[in-house]
């Protein structure tokens, strides 16, 4: 081989080895996106929940191509009780009895006694919450909305602003005094309320007697748990065209079999969770106080008991 061959042979071969090693970084380009081409950021979860409560783990795992064994997540509540809205039946309790804050499952009672005494076509004015801590985004203090238009508002997006205009519509201090009045009369010995939203810690009850709660207002107003099943909800101010949507808290609406429910959410509650499904042709609460994981310890217990049946 002349001295020229071995150049062009040697040019030849570097040539080669380069279109392989292109070839090679194509590969592995393609996995992640086209070569050279920069990465769209990725878009970020919020850092809160729409109720202020903090994000909580995820309560389903990608599959993998290797069947594992499922083990029960073990519930973190700090109190909970599933129980037969009919008929009264504990089916599983951890400390039921134990007073714990209610934060925003407070709202269930502030819906129940609204509606005694307030005409649903009646116009409310929003007004802010007394020491601040509104709602973000919140319904437009100020204006004027028919009150089925704040209740749904309340119910669907746990407004704090919806909880005390309903409140001041009727005078705070009588409307406080009528929601106690209420739970003595439903023998909730361990219920007790200092404002209509919850936000104080004073308001308290254990999850015995939130699932009382909720089966008396749901036989007294069914409207109420029917509205907590709704996934935002649109309403106008009385001077206003440009409708307020908000968005629902509750993150199991569309698990089988959901009836309604309620969130609850302050530093000192942790997360609460009110929640009724039809288990088996039985209407069942699912009542957790002070978890870090709500969402997925009512999911956990409701594993626990047979499939919904629709």
């Amino acid at each position: 081989m002349t001295h020229r061959q071995a150049a062009l042979f040697g040019a030849f071969a570097a040539v080669i080895a380069s279109v392989a090693v292109a070839g090679t970084v194509t590969v592995v380009s393609r996995s992640g996106g086209e070569p050279g081409a920069q990465q769209p950021p990725e878009v970020q979860s919020p850092p809160v929940q729409p109720d202020g409560a903090p994000l909580e783990p995820a309560t389903t795992t990608a599959s993998s191509s290797a069947p594992a064994e499922v083990k029960p997540a073990p519930i973190l509540a700090r109190a909970y009780v599933v129980e037969d809205l009919a008929t009264g039946e504990i089916m599983a309790s951890r400390e039921s009895q134990v007073r714990w804050p209610l934060a925003s499952i407070t709202k269930i009672m502030t819906a129940s006694v609204a509606l005694e005494r307030i005409p649903v076509d009646a116009p409310v004015v929003i007004v802010p919450v007394p020491g601040g801590n509104p709602s973000s985004p919140g319904i437009p203090v100020g204006a004027t909305f028919a009150m089925r238009d704040v209740l749904d508002v309340m119910l669907v997006s746990s407004s704090n602003e919806a909880a005390e205009s309903l409140a001041a519509h009727v005078g705070r201090e009588e409307f406080i005094a009528a929601m106690n009045a209420r739970a003595v009369e439903w023998g909730l010995t361990k219920t007790i309320f200092q404002d209509p939203s919850g936000l104080s810690a004073g308001n308290q009850s254990t999850a015995r007697e939130v699932a009382v709660l909720a089966a008396k207002v749901r036989q007294a107003h069914p409207e109420v748990f029917a509205a907590t099943m709704r996934g935002s909800v649109s309403v106008s101010a009385a001077s206003s065209t440009m409708p307020y949507t908000a968005y629902a808290t509750h993150q199991l609406i569309r698990d089988p079999g959901f009836l309604g429910g309620k969130t609850g959410y302050t530093d000192e509650a942790r997360g609460n969770l009110l929640s009724l499904f039809r288990i088996g042709g039985r209407d069942v609460a699912f009542v957790v106080l002070g978890s870090e994981q709500r969402f997925a310890d009512t999911r956990g217990l409701r594993a626990t008991l047979s499939t919904p049946n629709q």
